[in-house]
């Protein structure tokens, strides 16, 4: 499964560099504890396995984001002092990591069991 969240990840235009290991792992275990509470299942079913993968990659891409620091700013002036970060590729993995989760939301509905 890993294997493939990387190949997806690579797909993205991000490169894997061995210290994202561990946090790939932690974007694993929170995805995986995540689908078990929504859907109340003991184990993943087959055909969430896309949605398992997408939010993997969410989840690792989100934590980079949030451990890289955010650097979204697009420009502040003040006299001989200029700012300009706008990275529109963080724009986009924003959009990603929000569309994924809602679509997860929307797709684990119909694999939702009551807990008695």
């Amino acid at each position: 499964m890993i294997d493939r969240v990387v190949k997806k990840l690579d797909a993205m235009g991000y490169i894997k560099n061995s210290a994202d290991d561990w946090a790939i792992k932690y974007a694993y275990d929170r995805s995986y504890n995540f689908i078990k509470a929504e859907t109340n299942l003991k184990k993943i079913p087959r055909e969430l396995e896309t949605v398992f993968i997408d939010l993997i990659a969410a989840e690792f891409l989100d934590y980079k984001r949030i451990n890289d620091g955010e650097k979204e700013i697009k420009q502040i002036q003040e006299g001989d002092i200029n700012i300009v970060y706008a990275d529109n590729n963080l724009s986009d993995i924003n959009k990603f990591i929000s569309t994924t989760r809602d679509r997860a939301k929307k797709e684990l509905l119909s694999y939702r069991r009551l807990r008695w």
